[in-house]
């Protein structure tokens, strides 16, 4: 019974990790990763180059199949450069 519920909430965070890694667009710079693995969130914190750089991230993000939101505050979207991100999202 004990081994049942073990294997219900196992996740294969290596592959997730690996292809969120792939998500991850140039000129971007990941400081953190924190997941939540009881309320299935995670949040991402790091430095964009520009507002370019960080939107292609929220894209390509929000392409996964294993992602279900992305969140990225209002304010950060308003720099144009050098910002500092903290993205949180959702996942399956």
């Amino acid at each position: 019974a004990q081994t049942d519920a073990i294997q219900q909430t196992y996740t294969a965070w290596s592959q997730i990790i690996a292809n969120w890694a792939n998500s991850v667009p140039e000129r971007i710079l990941i400081e953190n990763l924190s997941i939540n693995s009881s309320n299935h969130t995670f949040t991402i914190n790091g430095k964009a180059a520009t507002r370019e750089n960080l939107l292609q991230m929220q894209i390509k993000l929000k392409n996964l199949d294993f992602i279900e939101n992305v969140n990225i505050p209002l304010s950060q979207l308003t720099e144009k450069i050098n910002i500092n991100f903290s993205i949180s999202a959702i996942y399956k």
